[in-house]
């Protein structure tokens, strides 16, 4: 598939939200946003790097982006608080892809996307991580 594409674009967007939307590891930053008012199944995760905090590049349901870190608690393994939350703009197909899904009136296909490809591919083996002393 074309990388340049409209279709590998959003079949990116899909992967990387099935993670977001429904996988254990995610529990806490979704807990996050709901505390923030924003409801974490009407954003799209677009980019995530580990490190000490992981960080993610967020558009928001109303088109808007934010750059974040997300605090991981080391023995629960469980995303505990934003230690960075910052509002960013960047232009390309992917971002106008994204934009079309979240303001859209109505989001049914992707989502089902979004379910249908977290069930092929992490439902069976979506676990809890392990301590970090552990690994």
């Amino acid at each position: 598939m074309n990388p340049y594409s409209d279709d590998y674009h959003r079949e990116g967007i899909v992967a990387l939200n099935a993670e977001f939307r429904f996988r254990i590891c995610w529990d806490g930053t979704r807990s996050l946003l709901l505390q923030r008012g924003i409801d974490p199944m009407r954003c799209l995760l677009l980019s995530c790097d580990q490190g000490d905090d992981t960080n993610g590049l967020l558009m928001l349901p109303d088109g808007s982006m934010v750059d974040f870190d997300v605090r991981e608690n080391r023995t629960t393994r469980t995303y505990e608080k934003f230690s960075n939350w910052k509002p960013v703009e960047y232009s390309g197909r992917e971002y106008e892809i994204a934009r079309e899904i979240v303001t859209s009136s109505t989001n049914d296909e992707f989502d089902a996307e979004v379910l249908a490809h977290f069930n092929a591919e992490w439902r069976d083996r979506d676990a809890p991580l392990p301590p970090v002393d552990r690994i």
